[in-house]
């Protein structure tokens, strides 16, 4: 499990790979606050682009670009979920991509 803090502590096995998707384990599950200051952190240390951040009352997305392809992160508090889905056509190679780049 995974308190999200640093952004260089998150390694491939804090990520299930579940079809198509990556599921990140936290230990402790953040804020919404929290995760959105993580998540801009995070993918700027990835080296990705981020084109677009929304949220809500319960969830938060925040839509990037890696390697040239096109991604959203997304936070759930009433299920305490973190994922992230590739939204380009080939889901599976693109989600490697990332996992590949945590190594």
């Amino acid at each position: 499990m995974l308190e999200l803090g640093e952004v260089d502590s998150i390694k491939t096995s804090n990520w299930r790979c579940e079809q198509d998707i990556l599921q990140l384990d936290c230990g402790r599950f953040p804020s919404q606050l929290d995760f959105m200051t993580w998540a801009s952190a995070w993918l700027t240390y990835l080296g990705a682009k981020i084109n677009l951040r929304a949220d809500g009352a319960d969830r938060a997305q925040v839509y990037f670009v890696f390697q040239e392809c096109m991604y959203i992160l997304c936070f759930e508090s009433t299920c305490e979920a973190i994922w992230i889905e590739s939204l380009g056509e080939h889901k599976s190679q693109d989600v490697a991509s990332i996992l590949l780049a945590l190594n």
